[in-house]
């Protein structure tokens, strides 16, 4: 240990020798100490060997600065590696979004800063994400186009707020749909086929589709999932099958496609269009989703395309995914025959006319299967909305039902008598009436009679009931009153899109 006035008096050679000696021993040394030197000076290093401290005087030479521990490697100091701290840090407390106290070297607009008092701002790119405060914590509290995203296992959007969209999107509660009637599509999961099971036409099939062909020839049957079947979830009972045998043609096509009640729905909004399919060997099909604004509407073409994905399908059930954002019906003009709607399209087969509409999806054979159609706004495809069968029946006959069972009905002439009727449920318009058979059963009190023959002579429907008058070439019941005797339906109503 060694310390120095570091002056350097006139005095003899020997003398002098040992008082630069003593100079030199306080310079290497550190002016080592119990005590602080006698003279100091601005800067001065000082081992400080009663507390173990290297310190340095400042630069008004009035006080010590502790740099470090003596008997500490680094001097006790944090290195540029990294290390452990053991004492409290405090950093600037004037730091801002744009220069947080606590940032990055190559990126010194993003990190932490001190957002206000008792607040902790988090800044991206200068502007603040996240303020935690003594009551709430903020995301995006400046308002921008920032969207907050948490990722599931399998989906990048388990829970998502889309700031551009002011939505918050999750992809299901407790595995389940969010809400009721998320889905527009009707018989999604194909429960009923009023009309029959088996088609080859251009016809509608399963309640609320249609099965578009043309030139190309296919055979549509509702077919049944084996008991306990699990690709698909949710144990859906039947599924669509298309088989398609394509006939070479520009114009010819095989579509599955369902009409969706107003134009307006999910106009200028993102929607998501979600299924499950399989075909017997891997193909592809285009979904497309197509405006209609009714006759004398705008514009007058029966669809104006919004755009196509075509997606590769394999012999294993899979889920199909597809979002788009639907363009603004702003300036418009619906027809006079609310006929306006919004049409899915499941193209299996396409000549080359439709290319622009299916990606050029190409002719194709094969067999399709497709299972548990969904709409719903938003980007996140949720589990497929199971309603009840009965509220999904009413749905379908809105559009469709079978008409005669429990009507009553009278003799009007010997050769002719009138039936009257309530729908099971309201129809969507004034139902054109199509006769399915041609003997009526009857039930008079104590007698039952077979009207055979029948043929209309005149309808008038409603949207609710319906009045019928039939011809029959026998079965006069002398002016009396009767009901159907059993369930056979007389009369398929349509008021389909």
């Amino acid at each position: 240990m060694a310390q120095h006035d570091y002056i350097i008096a006139n005095q003899s050679g020997a003398a002098f020798r040992s008082d630069l000696n003593n100079g030199l021993a306080a310079i290497v040394s550190q002016n080592s100490g119990a005590a602080q030197p006698s003279t100091t000076y601005a800067y001065q290093w000082w081992a400080d060997t009663t507390t173990g401290l290297l310190k340095i005087r400042n630069a008004a030479n009035n006080a010590w600065i502790t740099i470090g521990t003596l008997a500490d490697a680094n001097l006790g100091l944090l290195s540029l590696a990294g290390g452990t701290l053991t004492g409290a840090l405090l950093v600037d407390d004037s730091g801002t979004a744009a220069l947080p106290a606590i940032a990055f070297d190559g990126d010194t607009n993003t990190g932490i800063f001190r957002a206000g008092a008792d607040q902790l701002g988090i800044a991206t790119n200068g502007v603040e994400r996240v303020e935690f405060g003594t009551s709430e914590v903020v995301f995006n509290d400046g308002g921008a186009d920032v969207d907050f995203r948490v990722e599931g296992d399998t989906n990048e959007n388990l829970f998502k707020i889309d700031a551009g969209l002011d939505q918050v999107q999750v992809a299901n509660l407790n595995g389940g749909p969010l809400a009721g009637f998320r889905n527009r599509i009707i018989n999604g999961n194909f429960d009923f086929w009023q009309r029959g099971t088996s088609f080859t036409g251009n016809e509608y099939g399963a309640d609320r589709w249609v099965h578009a062909r043309v030139g190309t020839t296919h055979t549509v049957t509702r077919q049944a999932f084996t008991l306990g079947q699990t690709d698909v979830p949710g144990g859906p009972t039947y599924y669509c099958s298309t088989v398609v045998s394509s006939v070479a043609g520009a114009g010819n096509f095989s579509t599955l496609a369902q009409r969706i009640e107003d134009v307006r729905t999910f106009a200028g909004q993102q929607v998501t269009i979600s299924f499950w399919a399989k075909v017997d060997t891997t193909k592809n099909i285009s979904i497309e989703l197509a405006q209609n604004f009714g006759t004398g509407g705008s514009p007058s073409t029966i669809v104006t395309n919004l755009g196509t994905t075509k997606v590769s399908i394999g012999t294993s059930w899979q889920k199909v995914t597809v979002t788009a954002t639907l363009p603004s019906i702003s300036g418009k003009t619906l027809g006079t025959d609310n006929n306006d709607q919004l049409t899915l399209f499941i193209w299996f087969d396409a000549g080359s006319t439709f290319n622009a509409r299916t990606d050029s999806l190409g002719q194709q054979s094969g067999t399709f299967d497709i299972a548990q159609v969904q709409i719903e706004p938003g980007s996140v495809a949720t589990p497929f909305e199971q309603r009840p069968i009965g509220t999904e029946l009413a749905l379908c006959q809105r559009y469709f039902q079978l008409f005669g069972a429990g009507t009553s009905g009278q003799e009007e002439t010997a050769t002719s008598f009138s039936i009257t009727g309530a729908f099971s449920q309201p129809m969507r318009a004034s139902a054109t009436a199509v006769l399915i058979g041609s003997t009526y059963s009857a039930r008079l009190p104590g007698l039952d009679r077979t009207f055979a023959g029948v043929s209309v002579n005149s309808v008038s429907l409603s949207y609710e009931s319906a009045w019928i008058l039939l011809n029959n070439s026998g079965g006069n019941v002398a002016g009396r009153f009767f009901q159907q005797r059993n369930a056979v339906s007389m009369f398929q109503l349509s008021a389909e899109l």
